[in-house]
């Protein structure tokens, strides 16, 4: 059986999961309209045919609706859902509904001339999406805020009394002394985590990648790290004075490189290792310890991988905040077991081209 162009035609109109419009070049009326059009406007077809394709419009914007019909004539094919001034392009209900729309025009030949035939993707959908997202980044700005203001100055006061404590702390005190600063000490370092982790989640980190010095980056938090804790031993050998790819997040990489071989070190003085190994389109920086290890079972989702955020079974918001900022990089990290004891992170970041 042979089914006709004309059949075709009107099935694939039909079952269009889109509004289409047919519209006259000249007059700008209506000609045809499909079932989606009508049911998403709320017209019956006659309603609908021979208006004014204008008046399906909000009508403070007409000239500017009229502009575009005109564009799309004269250049055959055209695509838009805003205006060059931004606003977002509607079609307007039988009851004053406004409905976002995607719009995608072209000239076809129809059965007396051509014609300007024209589908409106209903986008009302996407753009709560958008709103939405703008409401969270909003709520993030806020417990960025909180996170970066009022709880990392309160924990500097408290670490600032707890020093002055120090000196009057003996016997069995000083062990409770020590895990209070331990712990605090931890807090501002989440505070520090917190902070990235929303700062990369807050925008389009992606189009500010650049090449930044890796030597600078580890020299600075190595020196943040001597500063911080006493007892401790890093060794740097051959970091090269030449850029990657990355951002200025890159120090956020290896500052929980460096907590993390401290924090879970069970020996009196945690010694790291830097080592930089020069491959032909990136660096791979190796960072060893002489803690306990990883336990096997924890060694495929050490960074979060394959979970949701920061449900991962991983150690914690700073390695899951690593994983994800080589990955935005478009590097690559993993980790082997030391020898003969410790942990070695090796993080991969790409070299300009």
């Amino acid at each position: 059986m042979t089914i006709n162009n004309e059949i075709k035609y009107q099935t694939l109109i039909e079952t269009a999961p889109d509004a289409i419009f047919i519209a006259d070049m000249e007059s700008g009326r209506i000609l045809e309209t499909n079932e989606r059009a009508q049911e998403l406007l709320g017209y019956s077809e006659s309603e609908l045919t021979d208006r004014p394709i204008k008046t399906i419009h909000p009508e403070e914007k007409t000239e500017q609706y009229l502009g575009k019909f005109q564009e799309a004539v004269e250049q055959e094919s055209i695509q838009f859902s805003k205006f060059e001034d931004g606003t977002q392009v509607y079609l307007v209900t039988k009851n004053g509904e406004r409905i976002p729309v995607d719009i995608c025009t072209t000239v076809v030949e129809g059965s007396t001339g051509p014609v300007l035939f024209g589908v409106a993707r209903d986008i009302s959908e996407l753009k709560q999406y958008e709103q939405d997202i703008e409401q969270l980044a909003g709520e993030l700005a806020v417990v960025n805020r909180i996170v970066r203001h009022d709880i990392r100055n309160d924990m500097a006061v408290i670490l600032g009394w707890l020093e002055q404590l120090e000196s009057e702390v003996d016997g069995t005190s000083q062990e409770i002394f020590e895990r209070l600063f331990r712990k605090s000490q931890s807090v501002v370092e989440l505070t520090d985590n917190v902070r990235d982790y929303v700062e990369m989640i807050e925008g389009d980190t992606d189009a500010h990648l650049e090449s930044i010095l890796i030597s600078d980056i580890i020299e600075t938090e190595v020196a943040a790290i001597e500063q911080g804790f006493d007892e401790v031993e890093i060794v740097v050998s051959d970091v090269p004075k030449e850029p990657v790819i990355a951002n200025s997040m890159l120090a956020s990489v290896f500052r929980n490189l460096f907590h993390n071989a401290i924090h879970h070190n069970d020996k009196s003085v945690p010694k790291i290792t830097v080592t930089t190994e020069n491959r032909e389109d990136s660096f791979v920086i190796h960072v060893a310890d002489n803690g306990p290890g990883i336990a096997d079972d924890r060694k495929s989702e050490i960074f979060g991988k394959g979970q949701k955020g920061l449900e991962s079974s991983g150690t914690g918001i700073g390695l899951y905040l690593i994983g994800e900022l080589i990955e935005m990089f478009g590097g690559d990290v993993w980790m082997r077991d030391n020898d003969p004891e410790g942990t070695i992170f090796s993080v991969e970041l790409q070299k300009p081209e």
